[in-house]
């Protein structure tokens, strides 16, 4: 005889004895040991809770943005960054709050944080980036421009950089 299914059709009987059945070796198992599966559930709750609920990552990199769209792109990694951030607190809590100043609307103080940090390193690429995405935001194109091909010049493979570059280059010819 069928069963049937909630939705009309109809499905064959299930037969326990068969490998696959209501009463596999893994059903068979969770209706012996109950323990088992409430941990097993709780260690993949906390798994779960971990994974998503994990605190959010503190960018270090500069502001930038897509010469099309104007929007965020993700950070690039940079070890030579890396390597300066552990030799010089004092550049990465300059090139940091220019990044903050920046976000805020507060370009002139994000430039100015952003110098100070060339004081301490001038060969910071990211104070540079930061520099030009400041200058970009206010239309002054020239400098950004300026500011994206010094950061260029220290790594020519930086992403941010170039994507400043592109977005400084277009607003300057009106696009």
């Amino acid at each position: 005889m069928m069963n049937p299914d909630p939705e009309g059709a109809q499905v064959p009987p299930i037969d326990p004895s068969r490998k696959g059945g209501t009463d596999s070796s893994a059903l068979a198992f969770a209706r012996a040991h109950p323990l088992y599966i409430a941990i097993a559930a709780v260690v993949l709750l906390i798994a779960a809770a971990a994974y998503f609920l994990k605190p959010a990552r503190v960018v270090t990199d500069a502001p930038h943005a897509s010469s099309a769209t104007g929007t965020a792109l993700p950070p690039e990694s940079s070890p030579s960054f890396a390597d300066r951030a552990a030799e010089d607190p004092g550049y990465v809590a300059l090139v940091n709050s220019s990044l903050d100043l920046y976000k805020r609307g507060q370009f002139a103080e994000s430039i100015s944080a952003a110098k100070r940090a060339l004081r301490i390193n001038p060969q910071g690429g990211r104070a540079y980036n930061n520099i030009c995405a400041a200058y970009a935001a206010q239309r002054m194109w020239d400098e950004a421009i300026e500011a994206c091909n010094a950061a260029l010049a220290i790594d020519p493979a930086f992403e941010l950089a170039k994507n400043n570059l592109a977005w400084a280059k277009a607003g300057k010819q009106g696009k």
